[in-house]
């Protein structure tokens, strides 16, 4: 590889960590897109759509960092997300690949999948499984919301990803 083509991968990679840097800080700034209370989670629309466009390598390191934002403010044992979203992205990664078209519907499944995924293992390890009183109101008006509303951004992530991805591609076969 030489020296240009390093320096394209590099800022590639660095953007996407500075994309996911700037949505986990514009998803915990209090009041930002909130309806009703309930706020979207944009750093999954966007590793689910690096992972589609990129593959199960990059997508899952990405991924794994995304968890670890998610964890700086969860309210869980640091690593909850991390760990499911390197899992979750390097499937995806393999999925694009191997068994399903790289499109919008697909992200859109994929990305609401996964919401509703973290959705239900933080429900579950948070609250179900602690035996709270009335969990599944909580499940039914704060966490399925959140994954709705979190599905709701992934055509944006999905086109931008998309843009990205073929900007640096068309750089790199110059």
């Amino acid at each position: 590889m030489n020296n240009n083509k390093a320096k394209v991968y590099a800022v590639k990679y660095c953007s996407y960590v500075l994309i996911l840097l700037a949505l986990y800080v514009l998803q915990t700034t209090p009041g930002f897109l909130s309806v009703f209370g309930i706020k979207p989670n944009l750093v999954i629309p966007a590793v689910v759509c690096i992972a589609m466009v990129e593959g199960e390598f990059v997508g899952g390191l990405l991924g794994a960092l995304g968890g670890m934002l998610l964890d700086l403010g969860a309210f869980s044992v640091f690593g909850f997300y991390s760990i499911q979203l390197l899992v979750i992205c390097v499937a995806i990664g393999l999925l694009v690949i191997y068994l399903m078209k790289n499109n919008l519907l697909s992200a859109a499944i994929l990305c609401g999948g996964t919401a509703l995924f973290l959705g239900i293992t933080q429900f579950f390890f948070l609250y179900a499984l602690w035996g709270y009183e009335d969990v599944f109101r909580l499940y039914l008006t704060k966490i399925l919301p959140t994954g709705v509303y979190t599905t709701v951004f992934t055509p944006l992530f999905y086109w931008g990803s998309r843009k990205l991805y073929d900007f640096y591609q068309s750089k790199l076969e110059l």
